[in-house]
């Protein structure tokens, strides 16, 4: 992945990561583990079988807690950072697998995953505001962040 494919990719799992955070990491784990994506020496761990079960069950989690009435809102500081960081990870991961700059991978997924944590909780309350259910809402949001996680992989 080079250039213009490099950032995109990067872009969609911080877009991911803001919608749901640990989607991104968990498919981009799971890329790696089947030869998908080709891993530097440094981020090896993520292609390992129980590093990739670990982080899908750590997704399926987040898919089943977000829709707790008492969970709070992605956009307070802890959520946001943490969304932040892993789309920042995730850029950096999937920019060296590509052999592109990591930096700028870095930045790209962490400024979409900043960007779309908020987008996306609007995106819900406004859907929430026409009448959606609230577990609707937020299972269209699971969707979404695992299209774009898929697509940001995919070769």
């Amino acid at each position: 992945m080079r250039g213009r494919d490099e950032r995109g990719g990067a872009a969609l799992l911080g877009i991911a990561a803001g919608i749901r955070s640990m989607t991104s990491v968990a498919i981009l784990s799971w890329a790696a583990a089947r030869g998908h994506v080709k891993l530097p020496a440094s981020t090896r761990a993520l292609d390992r079988p129980l590093v990739t079960d670990a982080l899908a069950l750590a997704a399926l989690g987040e898919y089943a807690v977000d829709k707790l009435p008492f969970t709070p809102p992605r956009t307070m500081l802890p959520s946001w950072a943490f969304r932040t960081a892993v789309g920042a990870g995730s850029g950096y991961v999937l920019a060296r697998a590509g052999k592109g700059n990591a930096r700028q991978g870095a930045v790209i997924g962490g400024f979409a995953a900043a960007v779309s944590n908020y987008a996306s909780f609007r995106v819900r309350e406004a859907l929430i505001g026409l009448g959606l259910p609230s577990e609707l809402a937020g299972s269209l949001g699971d969707a979404a962040a695992v299209l774009l996680s898929l697509r940001a992989v995919r070769r």
